[in-house]
This record gives structure tokens, sequence and C-alpha cells, in this order.
């Protein structure tokens, strides 16, 4: 049994959060966890991470069930292949 492509994506993501933390902190600059705090301290600014962190949780809980935009994705292929309704 093999690791499955999905859990590769998330080993690969969990790699580059801490190479790229790791770098900002060898390079002095905002790790994303600095970047996300000092964003929720502006008025305005702080829309953007509510807005990604709530949709990254609702997405992972399957909250919006067939709304989910990105799980519609996965049926795209086959939308996409479906041959053109003629007008005949």
């Amino acid at each position: 049994m093999g690791i499955s492509p999905g859990a590769k994506a998330w080993i690969g993501l969990t790699a580059y959060v801490l190479a790229y933390d790791t770098f900002a902190i060898i390079t002095k600059r905002d790790t994303m966890s600095t970047a996300f705090a000092e964003a929720m301290k502006h008025p305005t600014k702080r829309v953007i991470p509510i807005t990604s962190w709530w949709y990254i949780t609702v997405h992972l809980h399957r909250w919006m069930g067939q709304y989910d935009p990105l799980s519609n994705l996965a049926a795209l292929p086959e939308r996409l292949s479906m041959e053109p309704v003629s007008g005949e």
C-alpha cells in the first residue's frame, strides 16, 4: 500500500511551509505565521486570511457539499469530455 497522491500533496505542502519558514527565520523575514498574525491586526487586510482560513476549513470538512467549487472540479474532466449538443 503506497502513499496516495493527495497524501503526497499534503506532505509537499508541509515541506514547503517548513522550508519557507526556516528560510524566513534565517533571513530575518516574516514567516507565514507572522504574516498571518500581522494581517489579522489590520482592519481591512484581515479579510484575506479570515476568508482563506474559513474556506480551507469548510472545504476540508466538506461542509459546503455540492456548493464547494473545488469539489466540483473533480467532475470537470468528465464534463469537458462530453460531446457538444448539436442543434439538429
